[in-house]
């Protein structure tokens, strides 16, 4: 997969800030085994690196931790930088080799971003949507494909077709119409569809009784993100259908980096359910719902998330959706969680083996779990029953 050095960090004008809208995954405070990206392939200096392609973020980034690994000399950010909204302070490497898949190796100088240290696990770094955006690229999100394409195949002339916004260092399309708006595409973020407030309040409002469960992620621009996730049958983003997708209110940065025209962010899970071509060269996407049952959708069965106080450490606080299998159990908004059956979490910080307590959430509906937790001096135990909240409905 060629990346076009155009679009290398070295050429870009403001060499200390970073667009990064990766959603890590934070399973509670951490990321999920079944977290999904789409890995390209790579070697800096000849050493394996795990990149992930996020078209939400604008580079190619290394994060810290990653850089350290392959032993490349870092030159941080002036301390008075200034950041728009959605944008973080980055770091510069010094010269190095990369090698894309089977491309020749090329010389580049990755931008470093920070991320807390218990998240750094999930990759090395990013492709960013400035590095391939030039080229005719088809993503299939079902298989967790990238390909680059030499044409745009003749069926696409009959997909739906919107502008790419040229103007944008991540992947936006544009809507026409009497009151246009943009839809971001973020192949970083695990998530079905990210409505903007007001859209999100409207379905919310016309669906007052649809099941929710928690989820919980880290995004470096916005930090940790805690809300509700709903499943929707059919939603419609301008004259974008998806069927059978999940739903959530979209975070800070994809809200800052939009603005007044933003609407909605298409995650991986969202595009699982339509077919996408990008073609950088002529600045058009071609998009094709696809129709069918979705494939299962992995996510939280308790119906809440126990985050830390502080991403270094601290107590893991509950977030509980109403009318969760947690809530039913007892589980109220600011119980401290200890433990989870015979685990003690409370030293989910300093011992590895603890994490990811995704594991607990997503195990099969009818598991039953036992948590013991602090609510205010008294310890108190709840016995819970993992249930599926998420999905389709059974049809009549």
């Amino acid at each position: 997969m060629h990346v076009h050095k155009g679009q290398q960090i070295s050429a870009e004008s403001r060499l200390w800030v970073a667009v990064v809208v990766l959603a890590v995954a934070l399973a509670q405070q951490t990321v999920a085994q079944t977290d999904e990206r789409l890995w390209i392939a790579a070697k800096v200096n000849g050493q394996p690196v795990r990149l992930a392609f996020d078209t939400g973020s604008s580079h190619l980034l290394l994060f810290r931790k990653g850089a350290s690994r392959l032993g490349l000399r870092v030159t941080n950010a002036p301390p008075d930088v200034k950041l728009n909204p959605g944008e973080v302070p980055m770091g510069r490497t010094e010269p190095c080799r990369l090698a894309i898949e089977s491309d020749p190796e090329f010389s580049i100088s990755f931008g470093v971003v920070d991320v807390p240290p218990v998240l750094d696990r999930v990759c090395d770094g990013l492709i960013g949507w400035g590095a391939l955006s030039p080229g005719i690229i088809e993503i299939n999100a079902r298989a967790g494909v990238v390909s680059q394409l030499t044409n745009v195949p003749p069926e696409a002339a009959d997909w739906l077709t919107l502008r790419i916004q040229t103007n944008s260092n991540t992947l936006r399309l544009e809507v026409p119409g009497p009151n246009p708006f943009l839809i971001a595409v973020d192949t970083g973020s695990p998530q079905g569809v990210q409505l903007s407030p007001a859209r999100w309040r409207e379905w919310r409002a016309g669906h007052p009784h649809q099941p929710a469960t928690e989820h919980a992620d880290f995004v470096p621009a916005s930090g940790l993100v805690v809300g509700d996730e709903v499943w929707a049958d059919e939603i419609s983003v301008g004259p974008l259908t998806l069927t059978e997708v999940p739903l959530i209110e979209a975070n800070k940065t994809d809200i800052g980096l939009g603005g007044a025209d933003y609407q909605a962010t298409l995650g991986l899970t969202a595009m699982k359910r339509v077919d996408i071509i990008l073609d950088g060269k002529k600045g058009n996407a071609y998009l094709r719902p696809r129709k069918g049952p979705p494939l299962p959708y992995q996510h939280n069965r308790l119906g809440a998330v126990f985050t830390p106080v502080s991403l270094d450490g601290g107590d893991l606080l509950a977030h509980v959706a109403e009318g969760s299998p947690a809530e039913k159990a007892g589980v109220r908004n600011g119980d401290l969680l200890l433990k989870i059956d015979d685990t003690d979490v409370t030293r989910w910080h300093s011992d590895p083996s603890i994490l990811p307590l995704s594991r607990f959430w997503e195990r099969p509906a009818g598991t039953k779990l036992e948590l013991t937790c602090r609510r205010g001096q008294n310890t108190v135990k709840f016995s819970v029953v993992l249930a599926d909240i998420l999905g389709p409905r059974p049809r009549d």
